[in-house]
């Protein structure tokens, strides 16, 4: 029995192999990579950053050139001979700074698009590693109860001996096997929920839902170093929602411009060529006869009705003031979210100081019951009791080293922490 009590106080030791911590940040940061190169949402996020930035060339091209050819079936007769056909040629160039101003509305709209990308590959890396946490956690578990399944076998065996010896009752047996059957059933819970959040990470990972997944067999509960308003500093500085908006600001700006320079007056140059032949219905010799016509044209554009142009800066600026309240709103939420994250840290660091020194308390104690039920000195009921308190602390101690984690994997993504 001794020896089954030190195998179980290994389990709940804090400190790890730093080889087992290179192992879990190899594979997770190898899920990581999978997800951002194969998740759908992320490349089609990725597609959609690189059609908007195909709008860059379209508005800041010129207008297409204009060309007009007309033939005269009944010809046209002038003083130098009949007009055949006429070739015009036109070219249009709105107000200067006009189609910069459309370039650069496009680029911050495309920058905006990019943040959206960033943002969808930010909320992915932090589902794959809560994923991943909770299969850690739920590994865990199954083994620790299997293993505590194994003791209790034991301990049931123990104590028919110690019946047929007449050193015990049926009923300690009978506590056991009740304890068996309910840890049984608990770990059947365990393999079927390990199914389902497999199934998620999967489809993270693009993967077959059943596809076999590795998870490491001890983590590091991660640390957060910097205070709040360093942290807050940082998220409202880095995150990608809070960004998006703001290239949607810039882009109207630029929009308000476009407005602007679409009031004032447009330019079109051009040539109009005009094929004359020769007249045929007099021998005179008529100065010019024949002679072609090339004419230079020049159009200018007047935007008399004010009012639309107008409106479209309005609307623009309204816009813009719509996305200044946008982004205080998400501020608002990003701080909110920071303070519960780093609460949720506290929480599950305090839970992983605590069932630490419980587990080894819960050790020393089993060992002292579990030497005075052997020697008859004490109820197997008091040792059973401390078994399970044991197995509550230990997985209660997996958890909070797993829940530290995901907590911290929740403030990088606020601080959108590595996704570049």
């Amino acid at each position: 029995m001794k020896h089954l009590i030190k195998y179980m106080s290994l389990v709940g030791i804090l400190l790890v192999s730093s080889h087992l911590q290179a192992q879990d940040s190899d594979i997770l940061s190898t899920y990581l990579t999978e997800a951002a190169e194969n998740n759908p949402d992320v490349k089609a996020s990725f597609q959609r950053y690189y059609a908007a930035l195909e709008r860059v060339p379209q508005v800041g091209a010129l207008p297409d050139p204009k060309a007009m050819i007309g033939y005269f079936i009944l010809p046209v007769e002038t003083r130098v001979g009949p007009r055949r056909f006429d070739v015009q040629l036109s070219q249009a160039f709105p107000w200067f700074g006009t189609l910069a101003a459309k370039e650069d509305q496009a680029s911050k709209e495309a920058e905006a698009q990019y943040q959206v990308f960033l943002k969808t590959k930010n909320d992915l890396f932090y589902q794959v590693k809560e994923a991943y946490y909770q299969l850690y956690i739920i590994d865990k578990s199954i083994s620790i109860t299997r293993g505590y399944l194994d003791i209790l076998a034991r301990d049931e065996r123990v104590s028919l001996n110690r019946v047929e010896a007449g050193k015990a009752t049926t009923a300690d047996v009978l506590r056991i096997q009740m304890e068996i059957k309910e840890r049984t059933a608990e770990l059947e819970s365990f393999v079927d929920k390990r199914q389902s959040v497999a199934a998620r990470l999967n489809a993270l990972l693009n993967r077959e839902v059943n596809e076999e997944l590795s998870v490491s067999q001890e983590i590091m509960a991660d640390s957060v170093q910097s205070q709040y308003t360093a942290l807050i500093d940082s998220v409202l500085l880095h995150n990608p929602e809070i960004n998006r908006f703001r290239k949607q600001q810039e882009a109207l700006d630029s929009k308000i411009k476009v407005a602007q320079k679409s009031g004032r007056p447009s330019f079109s140059l051009g040539l109009s060529y005009a094929n004359v032949t020769p007249r045929t219905d007099t021998e005179m010799n008529i100065p010019g006869d024949g002679q072609d016509m090339l004419m230079p044209m020049a159009t200018v554009s007047i935007p008399l009705f004010r009012k639309k142009y107008r409106a479209m800066v309005d609307e623009a600026t309204f816009q813009k003031n719509s996305l200044q309240q946008d982004i205080l709103n998400v501020e608002n939420q990003l701080q909110s979210n920071l303070v519960a994250a780093i609460n949720q840290y506290r929480d599950a660091q305090r839970n992983l100081n605590l069932y630490g020194e419980l587990t080894q308390q819960a050790n020393q104690t089993l060992n002292i019951l579990t030497e005075a039920y052997v020697g008859g000195e004490e109820d197997y009921e008091e040792v059973l009791r401390i078994e399970q308190q044991l197995l509550r602390y230990q997985l209660g101690l997996e958890k909070a080293k797993a829940e530290v984690n995901i907590a911290v994997a929740l403030i990088d993504k606020l601080l959108a922490k590595n996704i570049q």
